[in-house]
């Protein structure tokens, strides 16, 4: 008669000569937390809080940018600010625009040129960007944390046309002159008008000095040495004497009160410790900006998703060796 499945399993005594009781398999409960490093942190939950952390250093555009603070445990106690706005772009009776963007301190950032006879002459003076006053008033020392634009199209279906030129140039003079449709720059993006179109572009490090504190008195209507590359945005073939874009800038600045501000403007209670430093995040930006291109095709959704795909590259190719780093 065949065994039983209980008598089987009821059988405790001694086995006979040369048979081996076979171990049973221990069930292990799932806790469902997926795999972990050797931090004892869930690998994929690190990579993303890890990637969003440096997403805050490397699209302007993105919430957790806005008035972030460069995490290298530099500066002392400073304020993170945020200064956001719009110039719009008109053609003159050719058709023809230009106008550039520099990061001037977060005070300074843009100029319009005048086209004669082939070749483009800036004005004599950056304008200022809108909601710098709290800087100019209160900055002791500042330094850029990230800064972009987004150029959109603004004219009607039935009267865009023309082509936009953009590209991205060092440390431009005042009053500086450049051939009409200029394409001799490393980056470089030159389309078709079309309505609704967006492209943004984010600027990269200029520099050893990108990423120090400068005096605040070097912000001027005149100044030529910026630590960020700036945009040129070119229309050519467009409608004449129209309004036909519009740029948004957002520039996020880390700075320091003036000495005198600390006790008689009440923002002494506003100011904060510096970001703790964390070298993997600044390895991921270095890495981001040597590899990804200025320029993305698209307004904010398309530009944070190419600085998240960028930054989750640079993630593994950096490997699991700095997880310890993360502070997190």
């Amino acid at each position: 008669m065949p065994k039983s499945k209980k008598a089987a399993k009821s059988f405790i005594g001694p086995l006979p000569q040369g048979v081996k009781r076979k171990a049973r398999a221990r069930k292990v409960k799932s806790s469902g937390a997926g795999p972990k490093n050797g931090n004892g942190a869930k690998t994929s939950q690190v990579k993303q809080a890890h990637v969003h952390h440096a997403c805050s250093i490397l699209d302007p555009f993105c919430p957790a940018a806005r008035a972030a603070k460069r995490p290298d445990g530099q500066g002392g106690s400073s304020i993170g600010f945020t200064v956001r706005g719009h110039n719009t772009i008109a053609t003159d009776a050719t058709g023809a625009a230009m106008m550039t963007f520099v990061p001037g301190l977060g005070r300074y950032g843009s100029v319009s040129s005048t086209l004669a006879a082939g070749t483009w002459s800036a004005n004599a003076a950056w304008s200022v960007l809108n909601g710098s006053d709290f800087i100019n008033t209160n900055a002791g020392e500042v330094r850029i944390v990230s800064f972009g634009c987004i150029f959109r199209s603004i004219a009607s279906a039935t009267n865009c046309q023309g082509v936009v030129n953009m590209f991205t140039i060092p440390n431009p003079l005042v009053s500086y002159q450049l051939p009409a449709l200029s394409s001799n720059y490393p980056e470089t993006r030159m389309m078709p008008m079309t309505s609704g179109m967006e492209t943004s572009w984010i600027s990269k490090p200029v520099g050893s000095k990108a990423h120090t504190f400068r005096p605040y008195s070097e912000a001027t209507t005149t100044m030529t040495d910026f630590d960020w590359s700036s945009l040129v945005v070119e229309i050519s073939g467009g409608p004449v004497s129209t309004t036909i874009g519009l740029v948004e800038y957002v520039c996020n600045v880390e700075l320091t009160l003036k000495t005198s501000g600390l006790s008689t403007t009440g923002l002494g209670g506003t100011v904060t410790k510096p970001r703790p430093a964390n070298p993997v995040a600044l390895q991921i930006q270095s890495k981001v900006h040597t590899s990804m291109d200025s320029f993305v095709t698209g307004g904010v959704s398309k530009i944070e998703s190419a600085v998240k795909t960028a930054a989750a590259d640079a993630f593994d190719a950096i490997g699991s060796f700095g997880l310890g780093l993360l502070g997190f």
